[in-house]
């Protein structure tokens, strides 16, 4: 079998017929010890594992996410919106959030939430930089608290990619 053959299916096989000395040296080693290798393939050559001894906690001992906001200590530290290429906004199902390649209000079939009829809509995000006396941590906030932080709407930030700028100016000064 010579070439490049590629499949998109769960039980793929690529196949890569490159010119490297290290290939051809593998190609003809596999092919030399083909019973071997079947041998390895369906024997188990490999030490068998001993079960861990974690456990998973009792059903009491654990906190949903949801129920996790009043357990986090407050932390006050100061937040900037970092400088990079993006935008402070990307297209998103409006059903489940995920990032969308649609164009704006374009109707399409969603892949995650499985919608024939997911409409295409902006939604807030920024990448910040949360700074203390104790150090720095890069964070994303996403939807309506990136909305709530910058002060403008995933819609507001779609229109106004022009004048970037001056939404992270004024950002940086509130």
């Amino acid at each position: 079998m010579g070439g490049l053959s590629i499949n998109s299916k769960a039980n793929s096989c690529f196949t890569f017929d490159g010119p490297f000395d290290e290939y051809y040296s593998l190609k003809t080693w596999a092919a030399e010890n083909e019973e071997k290798l079947s041998q390895m393939v369906t024997t188990q050559l490999y030490a068998t594992l001993s079960p861990s001894k974690a456990s998973v906690p009792r059903g009491d001992r654990i906190t949903s996410i949801k129920d996790i906001q009043g357990l986090l200590p407050v932390v006050k530290a100061t937040a900037t919106v970092t400088r990079n290429r993006k935008p402070l906004w990307y297209m998103a199902c409006q059903n489940c959030n995920r990032q969308s390649n649609s164009d704006y209000g374009e109707t399409y079939f969603c892949l995650f939430c499985k919608s024939p009829q997911a409409r295409a809509v902006p939604r807030a995000r920024a990448s910040v930089k949360l700074q203390d006396e104790t150090g720095i941590l890069h964070a994303s906030i996403i939807g309506s608290p990136a909305e709530l932080f910058l002060a403008y709407s995933a819609n507001q930030l779609m229109e106004c990619v022009d004048n970037l700028d001056k939404v992270r100016m004024s950002i940086d000064t509130d």
